[in-house]
């Protein structure tokens, strides 16, 4: 019995052995032919701001960390830093855009022994415009005007950029510039490419603002844990989206960080709660050493989601300050490719094996954000118009006190207050004093600034 048991299981044993050898050897005979395509990746962010129930805020049309000017922009205004006293102390809060893509980087690799490739790259962004790029492209954002006039942004807004004849392996002359942001991720092992007009990269770039949701929606509970829900929508395909990778990061004004990696987890049913984490952090959990520890973890995580090193090492440095030094508390999750590719797809004029690996980004509003909202709001509201302000700036006197407060609510910190002050009326006056600028919409359909 024991033989004729075991024969039978040969038997049931052999086609598999047979399926596996197959296999193995259309992936040995496929190997050559792979090395011969153009393979290019992709890195990038998609940044959301939230508030405790998960509702996303909009108006985060705000950068902390400027790229060169010679990068191209669809529109001056729409983006922009904040600064104490001068001129344009702030950008206008666009209400649409709910969603930042944020330093997207494109690298070609061509098959060993091509010296040149001549192709077409296409990106759309459905729900979106895509506000700065570089080298040159043509760029189509529908409901931007000449100057400042920014109409609407919809969910069914598509912006584009299209590199045509795009030249890559060149040996084009990059543009010198001291900005981190952009030599960080010139330090990858990739082709040089150059545009029609002569502009030459390591890579393409380009940025964005969209409005539509971030593909998780977080809400903070009473009892201090964070339930996240499902918002990927529904896939190409039918495919159930997986969080392969997550880190909840709360970072401290001195620098000093705290982490927690999530599990991984399925994220199929829409507005289902697909994971649970404790969102407050002890004192003894916060230390120097731990950045370190989770740029380590982070690096991991991008280089198996099919990053090379050299690019995830790229990907890190460009977040130094605003992501890793910035003090706040946010969510960090890779994103799947599949939800990429519906909101950003992605076109080569020629056969490649494309990657991309997009981390989302979720800024959470804090118990200590609302005590700087509540202290902002209970002061007396300081003008920089008024003669002894005017002379404190000219002094180099440090900003009021409310204005400090201010500064701490972080890099989304007009968005933040124009969103309390609808609920919070004694707000108004330090917006309007300096001018915090909102938009609303205008006669022809488009939004022009205004203050609250």
């Amino acid at each position: 019995m024991t033989q004729l048991a075991g024969s039978r299981t040969q038997r049931r044993i052999q086609p598999f052995i047979v399926l596996a050898i197959i296999v193995l050897a259309i992936l040995v005979y496929a190997a050559p032919l792979l090395a011969d395509r153009l393979a290019v990746h992709e890195w990038g962010t998609f940044t959301a701001l939230q508030d405790e129930n998960g509702r996303a805020i909009g108006g985060i049309n705000s950068d902390d960390e400027p790229v060169p000017r010679f990068v191209h922009r669809v529109a001056d205004g729409l983006v922009g830093g904040q600064h104490w006293g001068g001129k344009g102390l702030a950008p206008g809060c666009h209400p649409d855009v709910t969603l930042r893509l944020e330093t997207p980087v494109v690298y070609f690799y061509p098959p060993p022994g091509t010296e040149k490739l001549t192709l077409d790259c296409e990106v759309k962004f459905h729900g979106g415009w895509l506000t700065e790029y570089y080298p040159h492209a043509c760029a189509i954002a529908p409901g931007i005007g000449p100057g400042r006039k920014f109409g609407p942004l919809r969910s069914t807004t598509t912006g584009s950029l299209a590199w045509k004849k795009l030249e890559v392996g060149t040996a084009g002359k990059v543009r010198p510039t001291a900005s981190h942001v952009w030599n960080a991720p010139r330090q990858v092992a990739a082709a040089t490419v150059t545009a029609r007009g002569g502009e030459s990269e390591k890579y393409l770039f380009y940025r964005g603002v969209g409005h539509l949701d971030a593909p998780l929606r977080v809400q903070r509970t009473a009892d201090k844990t964070l339930r996240i829900q499902s918002a990927f929508g529904k896939l190409p395909g039918n495919e159930i989206p997986k969080v392969e990778a997550s880190w909840l990061v709360s970072i401290l004004p001195d620098g000093k960080t705290a982490f927690r990696v999530l599990e991984p987890f399925t994220a199929d049913e829409e507005r289902t709660v697909v994971a649970t984490v404790e969102a407050h952090f002890d004192d003894t959990q916060y230390s120097a050493e731990n950045l370190t520890r989770l740029r380590a973890a982070m690096h991991h995580a991008l280089v198996a989601d099919g990053l090379f090193a050299d690019e995830a090492s790229a990907l890190l440095d460009t977040w130094e300050s605003s992501y890793f030094k910035s003090p706040g508390t946010r969510l960090f999750f890779l994103v799947p490719e599949a939800w990429t590719d519906r909101v950003l797809p992605l076109e080569i004029s020629v056969p490649a094996d494309i990657t991309r690996v997009m981390i989302g980004r979720i800024e959470l509003i804090t118990p200590r954000e609302r005590r700087l909202l509540r202290e902002i709001a209970t002061r007396p509201a300081s003008n920089p118009g008024s003669r002894a302000s005017r002379q404190a700036n000219g002094n180099r006197a440090e900003p009021p006190a409310d204005y400090k407060a201010y500064r701490k609510l972080g890099r989304f910190r007009n968005a933040l207050l124009l969103d309390a002050a609808r609920q919070e009326g004694a707000l108004d006056a330090f917006i309007a004093n300096y001018k915090l600028h909102g938009y609303r919409t205008g006669e022809e359909g488009r939004l022009s600034r205004r203050s609250p």
